[in-house]
This record gives structure tokens, C-alpha cells and sequence, in this order.
């Protein structure tokens, strides 16, 4: 620091603190609201003991600074003095890392299934997202509520009708994604391996 009489003293005591309050925290020692704070006195006077030369201290971010910075100096000063702040507060807070992952995975509703619930994927805390095929991690199921469909006509109501077109009228389902019970996602959406066949006289659609 431009401001420390022996080069380099600043830093050491910085590693120092690092060490003593990351041993208590990895013992779990030490970590009361009263102990924490006879500990930020010790830190703030240990600062506070550091030999200086006669050279006022930079105060960046409030102005009063003995060296001129604008622009992209100031900006990077400012940065400078976030990452130190950011550094020191990860020793009582810890420090969290968050990343995003995107997975596809494929769900097939079976038609012969009395309840149409599905695991859809895992989530693990340590391998992410996982297929439903692997047994670790928590499950996120995929649920399907049928809603009432209307019976489609049979070729027997046709009466005399033989050339039919046969398609399928798709089951609208209220579809969740649901972890732990509760409910992530939710839309209505149509699933035809749900639905029901039905069919169409040829006659019909060649009708003009």
C-alpha cells in the first residue's frame, strides 16, 4: 500500500486474519455475536498499528486523496477498493457461488397409467441436474390432470360410412413440475398420447 513505512505489512496482516477466522469458522469456534465482535476490535487495532510514512492516505472513494483520478482511473480505483471490501466480508458471510445449467430432458405420458405422474429429472447438490434414471438427488416430478374430454362419435354412429379418416383429439392436462410438493411450474397444455381416437368421413373433408 502507498501508505505502509514497510512494503508488503498491510497484506500479511491481511492473510493473517484470513487464516485465524477461517480456522474458527472450519472449527465452528469463536462464532458468537460477542466473541465476533471483540474480534473486529482486535482486527480494526491491528490495522490501526501499521507503521505509516508521512504520506496521507488515499481516500478514493470519498475525494480526499492526495493524487488526481477521473475517467476509467477513478472507475478502476473504485473496483479496486469493491473487491477488497467484497474479500473481507467473505470471511464472516462465506462465499456463494451460482451458476446456470440447462438440461433437456423428455417426459412420455403412457395412456395405460393410472396416476400420470412422472419423475422428469433429479436435482443433486453435487452433480446439478441429473436424468430420472439416476437414483441420486431429489426428484422433480412432471404431473398430468386430465381435464374432461367430450366422447368423440364412433364409426358405428356413422351408419353406413366406410372411408374414414382416423385422428386423435388430444387431452387437455393441467401440467405441473412439483419438488418437495411444491409447485415450480404450471400451464395447460394439450397431450395427445392422453387423447382420444376419433375418426372423420372422407366425403366430409373432400367437400368443397
Amino acid at each position: 500500500r502507498p501508505y505502509e513505512a514497510h512494503k508488503g505489512e498491510t497484506e500479511a496482516l491481511r492473510r493473517r486474519w484470513y487464516r485465524e477466522l477461517s480456522k474458527d469458522i472450519r472449527l465452528g469456534r469463536h462464532l458468537t455475536l460477542r466473541q465476533m465482535r471483540k474480534n473486529f476490535t482486535r482486527i480494526a487495532e491491528s490495522f490501526r498499528a501499521i507503521e505509516r510514512t508521512g504520506e496521507k492516505r488515499q481516500q478514493i472513494a470519498t475525494g480526499d486523496t492526495d493524487a488526481t483520478f477521473s475517467g476509467e482511473a477513478l472507475q478502476s480505483a473504485i473496483d479496486e477498493i469493491t473487491r477488497e471490501e467484497e474479500r473481507y466480508l467473505s470471511l464472516f458471510y462465506g462465499i456463494r457461488d451460482i451458476s446456470i445449467e440447462e438440461k433437456t430432458f423428455d417426459v412420455t405420458p403412457d395412456p395405460d397409467s393410472k396416476d400420470h405422474r412422472y419423475t422428469a429429472f433429479r436435482i443433486s447438490d453435487k452433480d446439478g441436474l441429473l436424468p430420472a434414471t439416476v437414483n441420486e438427488g431429489k426428484a422433480v416430478t412432471l404431473e398430468f390432470r386430465i381435464e374432461p374430454l367430450a366422447t368423440p362419435e364412433t364409426t358405428a354412429e356413422r351408419g353406413r360410412e366406410t372411408s374414414l379418416v382416423r385422428y386423435r383429439i388430444p387431452a387437455i392436462t393441467r401440467c405441473r413440475l412439483v419438488r418437495d410438493g411444491t409447485i415450480l411450474l404450471e400451464n395447460r397444455i394439450p397431450v395427445y398420447q392422453l387423447g382420444e381416437d376419433a375418426s372423420l368421413p372422407l366425403n366430409v373433408l373432400l367437400t368443397k
